[in-house]
């Protein structure tokens, strides 16, 4: 069974804003990070200092704009840098999978 039927569209607003429009099949299990940009927003946290700071690649930065995989190190370093818990910038979306 292929995982790959999904289309995730965003659109930047503002350099931070990000709107996605994900659509995946019904089993997919996806962790999101729209609470990264909603975070980074809220403080008047620009990319460019993430980058600076904790050198994190802005290719990995770019990864968690369109919700890829990102190292458990990547997650430390970023809430050690914007002193926060992994909940406030990452979620867990179940997408329908049931336990039977």
């Amino acid at each position: 069974m292929f995982l790959c039927n999904y289309l995730i569209l965003f659109t930047f607003l503002n350099f931070y804003d990000i709107i996605f429009y994900i659509l995946v099949q019904e089993d997919y299990i996806l962790i999101v990070y729209y609470k990264f940009y909603d975070y980074i927003k809220r403080r008047k946290i620009k990319i460019k200092d993430i980058i600076n700071n904790t050198g994190i690649s802005s290719a990995t930065l770019a990864n968690l704009g369109t919700n890829k995989s990102v190292t458990t190190e990547t997650i430390g370093k970023l809430c050690s840098y914007l002193k926060c818990q992994p909940a406030d910038i990452m979620e867990y979306e179940d997408k329908g999978v049931s336990n039977e």
